[in-house]
């Protein structure tokens, strides 16, 4: 018989077939198959050491990644003593080293500014410009390939990359004083 038919109270009565049981929040004692039993006692014993793992401290391991700590938690000199954990005790005790990436974030910030400014240069030019442009530049094709997909001939080609990138040297002159 499948469980789910069965009311409430027919489940909680103890029956040969269903010999387990589990105490619901809700629901009380309810008795289940062994099936039942192990799927629900999996999930409960999932969510268990879940809990136990995300209380342990994340260290760095062999690899340099980080992972859960698996020492004794009660032995732990940093987390269970109270004290402050101070860089200056991580850098005696540990050797652990911080670095200030302040200029990089402000180098990162000006790359994007830098790459947004040329991508509103390059889609001021026209639709054929913009096509080799990207095609050279961003694409790693050569004249000839640019010139069959635009069905035209590598001079062409050739005249309007070097009219994109005069026009582009003017647009693109006070970027340095923008930045």
């Amino acid at each position: 018989m499948n469980l789910s038919e069965l009311t409430l109270e027919e489940l909680r009565q103890k029956t040969e077939d269903r010999p387990y049981y589990l105490d619901l929040k809700y629901y009380g004692l309810i008795y289940v198959d062994y099936e039942m039993f192990r799927v629900y006692r999996s999930f409960e014993e999932a969510e268990y050491k879940r809990s136990v793992r995300s209380g342990r401290c994340k260290i760095t391991g062999e690899n340099g990644h980080l992972k859960r700590c698996e020492d004794d938690c009660s032995q732990c000199s940093l987390i269970r003593s109270g004290k402050d954990i101070s860089l200056d005790m991580l850098y005696e005790q540990y050797e652990l080293e911080f670095c200030d990436n302040s200029n990089d974030l402000i180098d990162s910030i000006q790359e994007t500014e830098k790459s947004n400014y040329i991508s509103a240069a390059i889609k001021k030019l026209p639709d054929d410009e913009q096509m080799i442009i990207k095609g050279c530049y961003f694409d790693d094709k050569k004249i000839t390939e640019i010139a069959a997909d635009l069905n035209i001939n590598e001079r062409t080609v050739r005249r309007k990359r070097d009219h994109a990138l005069l026009f582009l040297k003017t647009e693109l002159a006070d970027i340095d004083d923008f930045l």
